[in-house]
């Protein structure tokens, strides 16, 4: 049994009508968490102890819940008196037993009205002390070995946004990645609350939270898109892109999956539109990042430090990506024919018939093989050719240019498991020709791939394409 999270803020909108500026607002006059009745008691409580002991109220108080080597890990103090401490805290109503683990690990919680409390007491008497505690236990959790990864995620990403809010909002983005590509929604939810809760506590420390909220707004945007919700995320989408004062380094972010929307929404021009967009933003990103910083200071922290040329490569590999399925959908959408595949040609009629579709369009073939390799050439391939005009060619070739220049980008800069999403994509888009022996072969070619093996989610995307490819 997992320790159950107990933050003070909850999410209690649905995921569709969350309103995240409304719900913080609302965290901000935090007095109102605490009624008068527990502030006396707890008031009258660290008064009278002894300061050790009012310490470790304090100390128990800053994770969402705690256990004995978590607690010796924040308090750094080796006499002996930890057990005692973790004993007397017991005494307290408000501090509660969670669960015993199986290696008989006990963890403990403070009950969120007291929690809000006594943080808000020590930021306001000690605040660097306060901020050492979550240095602590975030080097804790980051060095101890944890059976549920997902869980220890989450820990690390709440403790790194009080130590290095640029860090954090990093770790957010990349987590944020990983479990989009697998559609673990509950798992971005959970931490997505988890920022929330953080965020609570940030207020309290008067931090400039103006990049954290609009990243959030967009996060739960791509919650929806999960969900297929696609109207309700192309308003919250638009709304950010035309926001003044959004920082410009989530505007790109922002585009992108205002861009996806508009494609999932039949509206592919203004999506490729919206995707050169951002890639020009990343761009002038890369530039600036090349440039010598004479003046660091002038940025905000988390704005300092979110972007590195690496990080600017994968995302202009997943805006190509993005792209090339937008031209690949228009080509689909223009297309006003999809020829079914076609048999193998037994007679010397069908020979001769592709041989004259070879010599009709010898320029486009021509125009088909530097994108496309030396298949175009194959007279398998030509009877493909009855249906495409120089129209729906050029946007088929230009989604194939770009899933190959994201395959390069991905290839240098991304972890082997992301190198190959190009390579799915070409697989679909040879599916989409009726170039069916080339996509299946593509398709096989993934599914036996050692060196990045493919997530159960992507695993069973391409097994689905396989099997449409048969």
């Amino acid at each position: 049994m997992q320790p159950q999270r107990s933050g003070a803020v909850r999410r209690t909108q649905s995921v569709q009508s969350f309103i995240p500026r409304r719900a913080w607002n609302e965290t901000e006059t935090m007095s109102s968490d605490v009624t008068a009745t527990t502030a006396t008691y707890l008031e009258r409580i660290l008064d009278e102890v002894h300061p050790m002991m009012a310490e470790a109220l304090y100390l128990a108080a800053v994770p969402v819940w705690f256990n004995a080597d978590l607690f010796a890990a924040m308090r750094q103090v080796d006499d002996g008196r930890n057990s005692g401490l973790i004993e007397r805290l017991l005494r307290y109503s408000f501090v509660r037993t969670l669960s015993t683990t199986e290696d008989e690990t006990a963890t403990y919680a403070i009950r969120p009205d007291e929690r809000v409390f006594l943080q808000r007491r020590w930021i306001a008497r000690d605040r660097p002390a306060y901020l050492t505690a979550h240095q602590r236990a975030l080097t804790y959790w980051q060095t101890q070995p944890d059976p549920n990864p997902q869980r220890q995620r989450r820990l690390i990403l709440y403790h790194l946004l009080f130590v290095d809010q640029a860090a954090g909002i990093n770790f957010l983005i990349d987590s944020f990645r990983l479990y989009h590509k697998e559609r673990q929604i509950t798992e971005i939810e959970r931490l997505l609350d988890t920022v929330t809760d953080a965020r609570f506590y940030l207020v309290v420390l008067k931090q400039d939270l103006t990049l954290l909220d609009d990243l959030l707004r967009h996060m739960w945007a791509r919650v929806n898109q999960l969900r297929g919700l696609w109207p309700s995320s192309l308003q919250t989408l638009a709304e950010l892109r035309a926001k003044p004062t959004l920082s410009p380094l989530l505007r790109p972010y922002v585009i992108r999956a205002h861009g996806e929307s508009l494609a999932q929404l039949g509206h592919f021009v203004e999506a490729i539109a919206a995707y050169k967009e951002t890639l020009a933003l990343f761009d002038a990103e890369e530039q600036r990042l090349r440039q010598p910083q004479t003046a660091p200071a002038a940025q905000p922290q988390a704005a300092s430090s979110i972007t590195d040329l690496g990080r600017v490569q994968i995302e202009r590999a997943y805006t190509r990506l993005a792209l090339g399925d937008a031209y690949v959908g228009l080509a689909e959408a223009t297309r006003e024919y999809n020829p079914p595949a076609m048999p193998e040609p037994t007679s010397r009629l069908h020979q001769l018939r592709d041989f004259a579709i070879f010599l009709l369009s010898l320029p486009l073939l021509v125009y088909m093989s530097f994108y496309l390799g030396r298949r175009v050439w194959h007279p398998r391939f030509w009877p493909i050719l009855l249906n495409l005009d120089w129209i729906v060619t050029r946007l088929f070739v230009s989604g194939a240019n770009q899933y190959r220049l994201a395959d390069r980008l991905l290839e240098q800069h991304a972890e082997p498991a992301e190198s190959v999403a190009a390579d799915e994509k070409l697989a679909y888009l040879y599916l989409s020709l009726d170039d069916n022996q080339q996509a299946e072969a593509l398709f096989r070619r993934l599914l036996a791939e050692e060196d990045a093996p493919l997530g159960s989610y992507r695993r069973l995307s391409v097994n689905l394409g396989l099997a449409e490819a048969l």
